[in-house]
């Protein structure tokens, strides 16, 4: 499927607009409303198997299967929001740049938690936010060190080689 520019934009837009809203009201309320998070997911799974990659759910439901286990364990320091919104994220970048995006953006995402939380000096904080910049910047480094054709090619070939 191939999309004009003008649609990409208005996608793009989308997603950014999702991604603020996430953030601010994660910061704000200590929590991911379902209302953002599970539309999200449901959405980013259905394209990804209708546009043609359905292994890409995947990576989403390896990076929250991960965050429901460490969520029953921490008791509180993951919470249900998170668990969904790594499924959306997870699918995205299982799309957008395979397994080592997917890797990628969970290591990034928990080192800015980690890091987020030694300087402030509390175990209480917003995770949601770092799993965005983490999946948004796993991407832009995908992008940069292979490049989109690059990215895709190794994609499918990582797809057809089995």
């Amino acid at each position: 499927m191939v999309m004009d520019r003008g649609m990409a934009g208005i996608l793009l837009g989308c997603v950014l607009a999702w991604g603020a809203s996430l953030w601010w009201w994660d910061r704000r309320h200590g929590r991911l409303p379902d209302a953002l998070t599970l539309p999200a997911a449901a959405l980013v799974v259905l394209a990804s198997c209708w546009g043609g990659h359905p292994f890409a759910v995947l990576g989403g439901l390896g990076w929250a299967g991960t965050y429901a286990l460490l969520a029953l364990a921490s008791r509180g320091g993951i919470g249900g929001g998170d668990v969904k919104l790594a499924l959306s994220l997870g699918t995205a970048a299982a799309w957008g740049g395979g397994v080592a995006a997917v890797l990628g953006a969970v290591l990034i995402a928990n080192a800015l938690a980690v890091g987020e939380m030694l300087w402030r000096r509390s175990a209480r904080h917003a995770h949601g936010p770092a799993m965005l910049l983490g999946t948004a910047l796993s991407l832009g480094i995908m992008f940069v060190l292979v490049g989109v054709e690059g990215l895709w090619a190794g994609y499918y070939a990582s797809l057809t080689s089995r």
